[in-house]
């Protein structure tokens, strides 16, 4: 049975992106569905068994509904593992408890940049506000910890790819494309992950007129 995989329906959501990504980097089929949480869809009664928390994103696999960002890439690439299937994580233990440091700091740690510049200014053609100062100071912090983390063979762990360098990436746009100074070093290494097949169908998917809901 293919997996279902709930996320909302503008394709915004980091969250989203990242459990899409996964699935899309393993060569999984799954199906997608939009919720449309402008409209409360993630209140309705239908969805409460795919949605535990009432939140996106949520993966249904046979019996199972899962929530949590995290948690979906650590079961898809339990479920789908390698060799059959492209890894997610990089090679060596202390290179996966980095990754694993850094997506904890992206969910948890970047909330001013998160508030500041909003995902949404990704993808749509909104008005920004210019960064306050507590913004320009965690705007700072985070493209030096990116700037640290990328290596000058273009990958955060060990020279291959992982779920992380597109979690990064994301998280880059939503300064470059308001218009904040990146160095050539973090624009390039972003461009390179942008162009990624799975990053870009998730980047090019076609979306409804934003609608905001927050």
């Amino acid at each position: 049975m293919e997996p279902t995989l709930y996320i909302d329906a503008f394709w915004i959501s980091p969250w989203s992106f990242a459990a899409f990504v996964a699935l899309k980097e393993k060569g999984v089929p799954f199906r997608v569905e939009g919720v449309a949480l402008d409209k409360g869809e993630q209140k309705l009664p239908r969805l409460a068994r795919a949605l535990p928390f009432g939140k996106i994103p949520s993966l249904v696999h046979g019996d199972l509904a899962l929530a949590e960002s995290i948690a979906i890439c650590e079961y898809v690439e339990e479920r789908w593992p390698a060799p059959k299937h492209p890894s997610l994580l990089p090679e060596g233990l202390e290179n996966r408890a980095r990754m694993r440091m850094l997506q904890s700091w992206l969910r948890t740690g970047v909330d001013t940049v998160r508030n500041e510049r909003s995902a949404e200014t990704i993808f749509y053609t909104l008005p920004v506000k210019p960064l306050t100062d507590a913004g320009q100071a965690a705007a700072a912090k985070f493209l030096a910890v990116a700037e640290q983390a990328i290596g000058a063979d273009g990958f955060l762990f060990g020279g291959k790819w992982c779920l992380a360098d597109a979690e990064l990436a994301f998280c880059v746009q939503r300064l470059k494309n308001s218009g904040h100074a990146v160095t050539a070093k973090v624009a390039e290494y972003t461009k390179r992950q942008w162009a990624r097949p799975s990053v870009a169908e998730f980047a090019g998917a076609p979306r409804a007129p934003f609608v905001p809901y927050y």
